[in-house]
């Protein structure tokens, strides 16, 4: 398991780090707009700095799982495109959804047997 705030694979690291690298860049540049100096050894991006790993750490905490839940959702649409596409949508894809809305809790238990009733 990895370390908490530490990727665990390098397609993830490399993604964070290139994140963190945007977000720092942008957040120099808007410094100064909101009347903030920010310190002059933080002003360039080092992914192995103090700085700059807290600033991968944050980003794999709070931006990576969104990027992860983005990449599933879109996989389940084309998912669930293709089977709308098939003959098999009430054997496959209706449970799917009721298994997906009870998930995010979008659906209970009862709302599933009223509508399978």
């Amino acid at each position: 398991m990895a370390e908490m705030g530490r990727p665990s694979t390098l397609g993830t690291m490399t993604a964070a780090i290139e994140f963190a690298r945007r977000f720092h860049d942008a957040y120099e540049m808007m410094a100064p707009v909101f009347g903030y100096e920010t310190r002059e050894q933080t002003r360039h991006f080092d992914p192995e700095s103090p700085n700059g790993k807290l600033m991968v750490a944050v980003i794999e905490k709070l931006v990576m799982p969104l990027v992860e839940e983005a990449k599933l959702s879109k996989t389940y649409l084309e998912h669930v495109i293709k089977i709308l596409k098939s003959d098999q949508y009430e054997e496959i894809i209706l449970p799917q959804i009721e298994e997906y809305l009870l998930r995010a809790g979008l659906m209970s238990e009862d709302d599933k047997e009223a509508a399978d009733g």
